[in-house]
């Protein structure tokens, strides 16, 4: 679903990365870091572990 068709004051996680939401994973990409920079705060198996708590479909890539 496009960002535009999402509820108003429903988004979650990192809300200023909202607008590039489907921009390209590039390095070039300042969000793109961020993005890196939030998921590096942690080990994969923390993450993946979250994510079954949350019930989402979330698994790290190995």
């Amino acid at each position: 679903m496009a960002p535009s068709a999402w509820p108003p004051g429903k988004v979650a996680g990192l809300p200023e990365l909202l607008e590039a939401a489907f921009s390209s994973a590039s390095p070039a990409n300042p969000l793109y870091g961020t993005l890196c920079a939030f998921f590096a705060q942690r080990p994969a198996r923390a993450w993946e572990a979250w994510a079954r708590e949350e019930g989402l479909p979330l698994r790290a890539v190995r």
